[in-house]
């Protein structure tokens, strides 16, 4: 499709079944970021992944022609929560914007009750900060990171529960 101009701000996007107008899938977009950037949005992945040997689940990402990419959250829709690979089971979503400056946000999914640790780490793997430390319920949770006077750079966030571990990275800018 031909490219359009967007206001900065959050977007929804969803995919929809032509047949039924069921939405199957969601992603929230934040672009309020990227006033005065070109991004090309991408969607790739599976609805289901189960029904696809496994493949990547659907994502949607920005990328932009400087090299990086931001990957948009996918949400849960609908009142039974039933997209798959996220209400069956853990779920760290990559966090949003990145790049960021000065804050983020970082969203995971529990499916049940659990011990939870959210921490961030350098390139260093030094920790330097910890978001959660404690029993969470389930469902979906979301937090904002305020990198405050760390220097620019990449770092890491880590969600830890007894029976899940997951790391994805992510780059503040100055």
């Amino acid at each position: 499709s031909p490219y359009i101009a967007m206001t900065p701000g959050v977007y929804r996007f969803e995919i929809v079944e032509s047949a039924t107008t069921t939405v199957l899938a969601a992603f929230d977009a934040d672009l309020s970021a990227f006033a005065d950037s070109a991004m090309v949005l991408m969607l790739a992945g599976f609805v289901d992944p189960s029904q696809n040997q496994n493949g990547e689940p659907l994502g949607l990402q920005g990328i932009f022609p400087q090299g990086f990419n931001v990957e948009f959250p996918r949400v849960l829709v609908g009142i039974d929560n039933s997209l798959p690979g996220l209400s069956d089971g853990f779920a760290l979503q990559q966090n949003y914007p990145n790049p960021f400056n000065p804050s983020t946000t970082i969203e995971f999914v529990l499916p049940a009750a659990a011990p939870v640790e959210l921490t961030i780490y350098n390139t260093a793997g030094q920790k330097v900060d910890v978001l959660v430390q404690g029993q969470l319920n389930a469902g979906s949770h979301r937090y904002q990171w305020q990198a405050g006077d760390l220097p620019a750079g990449v770092y890491f966030y880590r969600l830890s529960t007894p029976g899940f571990t997951e790391t994805r990275k992510m780059l503040l800018v100055k």
